[in-house]
């Protein structure tokens, strides 16, 4: 049974195509709210570390929702936060969160934005609004934080954070990339890789199978385990040499045909 498996995962294999690059839509007014989670659609928050995050139609600055970050027994060093992540399919020199807080009682610490690059070996750049303390009770006020965008970004995480008791709002956020909007940020240039101009098999792979034989499952067996190991671990496939999608394809009905574990083994060996 689990060669049939098997089988039916190396005929199901597809090649990846590009996905249309649009900016998304990160709902930093958090006017789409999920009325199961009462966060806003598309933000995520930590549960169970002593702060609440939802959704407030109550105080707010804009529009019909405001985003409450407040303290609920937490405990010495906790915090609150909701956050955010998009990946950066944009150029730019700087990125820049502005938006809208609200304060009641903040104490033992501060409320803030938080802003962050990440790159491929993690953090590139933080900002969190530590430096300018925002505590106490206060009035809906802008604020503001602005990070490099490095060659080496690969995503940006935003949000707000709580590191303190209190209750906090947000409201209205938005992100430039150069002062002007996300959405009219200019695109990366998409990079092309030798093996996307192996199309061979985009209609599908042509083979079909009726009543298998013993030798004929182990093949297949045999032909995944190599398979697979090339696909996700020789350095040319990695770096966009090979579509070992469509050389699985190629070289399925010949391992079929192998009608010894020695013709199949210099098969695949070639």
């Amino acid at each position: 049974m689990k060669r049939y498996y098997l089988l039916w995962a190396l005929l199901s294999a597809t090649v990846a195509t590009q996905a249309q690059r649009v900016a998304p839509n990160l709902n930093l007014d958090v006017e789409q709210v999920n009325p199961k989670t009462h966060l806003p659609v598309g933000w995520w928050a930590p549960a169970g570390n002593g702060y609440t995050v939802a959704a407030d139609s109550l105080v707010k600055h804009h529009g019909r929702y405001a985003l409450r970050i407040q303290s609920a027994g937490a405990k010495a060093g906790g915090f609150g936060v909701a956050s955010v992540k998009l990946p950066v399919n944009f150029q730019g020199k700087t990125v820049t969160l502005t938006g809208f807080l609200k304060t009641e009682n903040v104490q033992n610490g501060y409320a803030g934005l938080w802003l962050r690059v990440d790159g491929p070996q993690g953090v590139l750049h933080l900002d969190n609004m530590s430096k300018q303390n925002l505590h106490g009770t206060t009035e809906w006020g802008a604020y503001s934080i602005t990070l490099p965008l490095a060659e080496a970004a690969e995503s940006v995480v935003l949000g707000g954070l709580l590191p303190g008791t209190g209750t906090m709002w947000l409201d209205q956020l938005e992100l430039t990339v150069d002062g002007k909007p996300l959405a009219r940020a200019l695109l990366r240039p998409i990079k092309h890789y030798k093996a996307e101009q192996d199309t061979a098999f985009y209609s599908g792979s042509g083979i079909q199978l009726s009543s298998l034989n013993k030798q004929q499952l182990e093949n297949l067996a045999v032909l995944g385990r190599v398979w697979g190991f090339v696909k996700y671990y020789h350095p040319a496939v990695a770096a966009g040499e090979h579509n070992l999608d469509a050389a699985l394809f190629r070289v399925l009905p010949q391992v079929l045909a192998s009608s010894s574990t020695a013709a199949r083994s210099q098969l695949l060996s070639n």
